[in-house]
C-alpha cells in the first residue's frame, strides 16, 4: 500500500483534479465514444506538447547557463 507522502498518490491526486482519466478511475471507457476519446486525446496531446515546449525552453536557458564559463 503505498504512503500518502509518495509520488504515486500526488499523481493520482493531480490527474483527479485535472479530471486526466487512467485505466484504474476510468469505468466507462467501454461506453466513450470514438468522437468523445479523439476529443480527449487531442486534449491531451495539446498538453503534453505544451509541457513538452516549456521543457525545451528550460533546457535551452540552463544549457545557455552552462556553456558559458
Amino acid at each position: 500500500m503505498p504512503l500518502e507522502g509518495t509520488l504515486y498518490n500526488w499523481v493520482g491526486i493531480y490527474k483527479k483534479a485535472h479530471n486526466i482519466t487512467t485505466r484504474d478511475n476510468n469505468s466507462s471507457s467501454s461506453s466513450e465514444t470514438l468522437d468523445e476519446e479523439n476529443k480527449r486525446l487531442r486534449r491531451e496531446n495539446k498538453l503534453l506538447k505544451q509541457e513538452r515546449d516549456i521543457l525545451k525552453k528550460a533546457t535551452a536557458y540552463f544549457a545557455k547557463d552552462l556553456g558559458t564559463p
